[in-house]
């Protein structure tokens, strides 16, 4: 998604817990001629995704999209999954989907623009069924 953005013209910030993730990413899209920005971010904890949110704003001036895709899936089945796994899964795919909406729409409700994309990865949802 972030290559097929900066393609269209985008500049680009890649957020990950795993910042070595993100680097590789803008190295892709700065082979395009598009800028980036790598920035480690835990979607779980406010004051991070508030800290980057501030980050981009202050690099680019403005987020006009968020694609938020994070997301983590448990390897075992469902009948067997740990209460910590469940939690785990539900912080960072509903709690961090939630927190990063919030710090991104405020500040596009500020600018009167802009565009939130979830992907829906369906494996996700079915893989422990």
């Amino acid at each position: 998604m972030a290559l097929a953005l900066a393609e269209a013209g985008a500049s680009i910030v890649v957020c990950s817990r795993r910042i070595e993730v993100c680097g590789k990413v803008v190295k892709e899209i700065e082979v395009l001629g598009r800028q980036a920005l790598a920035l480690a971010l835990h979607v779980t904890d406010p004051v991070s995704v508030r800290q980057g949110v501030d980050k981009d704003i202050s690099h680019f001036g403005k987020i006009e999209i968020l694609v938020n895709s994070s997301g983590t899936a448990s390897e075992s089945p469902a009948n067997e999954m740990s209460l910590e796994q469940w939690k785990e899964m539900i912080d960072t795919n509903v709690t961090g989907t939630f927190l990063m909406c919030q710090a991104v729409g405020r500040h596009m409700i500020e600018n009167q623009y802009g565009k939130i994309i979830l992907p829906l990865d369906i494996k996700v949802l079915t893989q422990n069924l």
